[in-house]
């Protein structure tokens, strides 16, 4: 088979891989525990090949590159949250809902899920006892290992099943290694690749920069092909071949067995004897065997599963009727409460729609009401210059666009009758997305008031299968024009409030201003008067005195006029910012003034990947100097200061840039600690209102960004205490990186 048509067909099976519906009750389980953990989440997710290859490829997008960066899924679930896990979890469940299995493919789909969840135990246990830096990743490479036959199952499972058995009964006097060359050739002339050579092309699709894939690729080669190659090439490799049901094959020409010759391998690699191995294989089937019967899957006593496919399906069924759709659409709708700019919404709308249709390339043209107009403002990996040009009058109602805003429904491509040709624009935009096909969603409310159009890209065979979707396509446009009706009120609403605030707040302060000048006139009076009785004394130092006190008076009153002059709009510029350079600038200055001082020396350590971003420069200028002032405070017998900076962190979904400021002072009280970002008294020394932290909060919030404090710790006060030695303070900031647009 040519690799382009081969490429097409792995595609396609590709959008349809199954999970256990085990799994997938026992993960919507515990999605609705309010007391559930992201490491009981991690564990579930991890116990289902499907479910994994759907977190990952997620994983992939812009918004979560973060798998190739840290190989760590529990950070990964974490990143998520649980809306998009629970999203991804529910698409799962439609997908197998609404999928045609019989018995066959049920059982061989138990088979599989056993096979690979053995192997990743397997693979995690060698990684631990070699001394694999990642085990994590050992355990996920093991378990997507076989991802392969899951492709092939879902191409024919009747037609694959047969020939598996065939080559079965025909070979049970050949060694392992010959059935695993057959094996090889069966599923080359199946579906057109081995099953490795599957595995390692879907990994490949999300994760080029570790060695996952070539893990799987290479997990058949002989003990002798492995030499040299990277340390968990070979861990996989040997992972699947002690997976094998080794004691099934016969006896090999030089007189060994298949299980010896296996142990042979695994010895000459890793230098394991064999009741280590031994021990590996048995404590890898009670782990197996533990995972089942968590998700009620009976077990037999030769540890095969045994599953009642009819009371599994009827539960999942009641659960995807009940949940599927309506939390699917909830989550998006509930979202609105959350602050967030209209292009915020928009990209949380597109995450929606790959997330929950596999759709992933997309514009969003925004509706103008006031020039009647469609407006490109938001499109995936397209460049703004080349959005802003596409501009869309509603008297072109030959365009696809235009006339799936007025129809209010969903309208594609393939919609068009023959007499009815695709515009110049539509070819465009099929163009600008690169792919066969457009559809084009209306964002409409039910009073009809229009929002715009996503217009997505998708493939003639993906076209077909979102037509049986329409229906749930519909809601989701519909639920998605509610979120963004719902955001402009809300956001009317909080402006109307801030209005009606300020200028009760502006009345308030000219009315105290006006008290306050009353007492300032009468001390100025007295003053004057003072100053004249005293002219004619001999002692100057009186007159000078009386000077300094009018002109501090003077300047009171001054002040309290400045005050009266509330601003109009509070100054929200953004300016572009390179942080690595204005945090240099700041302790170039401290360097040379407070930090000699207090005799307090600094550590940097600045991620210079950090880009220029959009931020207000004032207000991180303000941030930075109230800390570092607190530092200074905080040691007056000098200390060390440490501060960093680190690019792409990802919190709750979302790109930050994190700044990290401590020292080793004396640390934070603990009754400080409870209210630490609220106005109280200062425990500082001196004119200290208590305000410095509150105020920090206040502009790192207008940032959209959050910061946190806390003590560190170095160890227990002495033997037999419980409480911690505190070894100073901590502030970690994330600030969102909004990075410029060419």
């Amino acid at each position: 088979m040519q690799q382009s048509s081969l490429n097409q067909l792995l595609q396609i099976e590709l959008e349809k891989l199954p999970s256990l519906p085990h799994a997938l009750l026992q993960l919507l389980e515990a999605l609705h525990d309010p007391d559930v953990s992201f490491t009981k989440i991690t564990e579930i997710i991890q116990s289902d090949p499907g479910l994994t290859t759907r977190v990952m490829s997620v994983a992939n997008s812009g918004a979560y590159h973060q798998w190739s960066q840290h190989k760590d899924f529990n950070r990964l679930i974490v990143a998520f949250g649980l809306k998009m896990v629970k999203t991804i979890v529910i698409n799962s469940c439609v997908q197998l809902f609404f999928s045609q299995f019989n018995v066959h493919d049920k059982e061989a789909l138990a088979r599989f899920w056993q096979t690979s969840l053995t192997t990743a135990s397997i693979a995690r246990a060698l990684a631990h006892i070699t001394g694999y830096q990642n085990e994590e990743e050992a355990y996920i490479a093991g378990l997507l290992h076989n991802l392969g036959e899951l492709v092939c199952l879902m191409h024919n499972s009747n037609d694959y099943i047969q020939r598996i058995n065939d080559l079965q009964a025909t070979n049970l006097h050949e060694a392992l290694f010959d059935i695993e060359l057959r094996r090889t050739k069966l599923e080359e002339d199946f579906i057109g690749a081995g099953i490795p050579e599957i595995g390692a092309w879907i990994i490949h699709r999300f994760d080029r920069d570790t060695l996952l894939g070539d893990a799987i690729l290479f997990q058949r080669e002989s003990a002798e092909q492995l030499i040299g190659a990277p340390h968990l090439v070979q861990l996989i490799n040997m992972a699947h071949k002690l997976s094998l049901p080794l004691d099934t094959y016969s006896v090999v020409a030089n007189g060994g067995g298949t299980k010896e010759r296996v142990f042979s391998e695994v010895s000459a690699i890793f230098g394991l004897n064999q009741s280590v191995m031994e021990d590996i294989l048995e404590n890898s089937v009670a782990e197996v065997v533990t995972t089942a019967k968590k998700m009620g899957i009976t077990v037999s006593d030769n540890n095969t599963l045994k599953i009642d496919h009819a009371a599994i399906q009827k539960n999942l069924t009641e659960k995807v009727r009940t949940i599927a759709l309506s939390s699917s659409l909830q989550q998006l709708n509930a979202s609105h409460l959350e602050s967030r700019s209209e292009q915020q919404l928009i990209e949380q709308i597109m995450q929606n729609l790959k997330v929950l249709f596999d759709l992933s390339s997309c514009i969003f043209f925004a509706y103008d009401e006031n020039s009647s107009r469609l407006l490109a403002r938001y499109g995936t990996n397209i460049e703004q210059n080349l959005l802003s040009q596409f501009i869309i009058p509603l008297d072109a109602t030959d365009t696809l666009p235009v006339q799936a805003l007025f129809k209010g429904l969903p309208f594609s491509s393939q919609d068009r009758t023959e007499s009815n040709q695709r515009t110049a624009l539509d070819r465009q935009l099929q163009g600008l997305l690169n792919t066969e096909e457009i559809l084009c969603i209306p964002l409409l409310e039910s009073s009809n008031e229009k929002y715009g159009v996503l217009v997505v890209g998708l493939s003639s065979h993906r076209m077909q299968k979102i037509k049986r979707e329409k229906g749930l396509l519909y809601e989701f446009s519909k639920a998605s024009a509610e979120v963004i009706s719902r955001d402009r009120k809300v956001a009317e609403e909080i402006h109307s409030v801030l209005e009606e605030e300020k200028s009760l707040q502006s009345l308030e302060i000219r009315k105290l201003v006006h008290e306050a000048n009353n007492p300032l006139g009468v001390i100025r009076n007295y003053l004057q008067i003072l100053s004249h009785k005293l002219a004619d004394s001999q002692d100057t130092k009186i007159q000078g005195q009386l000077e300094i006190l009018m002109e501090e008076v003077e300047r009171v009153g001054n002040i309290v006029l400045r005050i009266r002059e509330v601003p109009q709009q509070i100054s929200a510029e953004n300016h572009n910012v390179m942080i690595n350079e204005l945090i240099n600038r700041l302790l170039s200055i401290f360097k040379e003034s407070l930090f000699l001082k207090a005799g307090i020396v600094t550590k940097i350590n600045l991620d210079m990947s950090i880009p220029k971003i959009k931020c207000n420069a004032n207000s991180l200028k303000q941030i930075l100097t109230n800390l570092l002032k607190n530092v200074v405070e905080a040691m007056p017998e000098g200390g060390e200061i440490n501060i960093s900076t680190r690019d792409q962190v990802n919190y709750n979904g979302k790109q930050f840039i994190e700044l990290n400021i401590s020292d080793n002072g004396p640390g934070i009280p603990e009754k400080v600690l409870a209210n630490l970002f609220n106005p109280v008294k200062s425990t500082k020394s001196g004119e200290h209102s208590g305000l410095g932290l509150s105020i920090i909060k206040n502009l790192v919030n207008d940032l959209g960004g959050t910061i946190r404090g806390s003590n560190r710790y170095s160890g227990l006060l002495s033997s037999g205490s419980d409480r911690q030695q505190i070894s100073g303070a901590e502030f970690i900031i994330l600030l969102p990186r909004r990075v410029l647009s060419n």
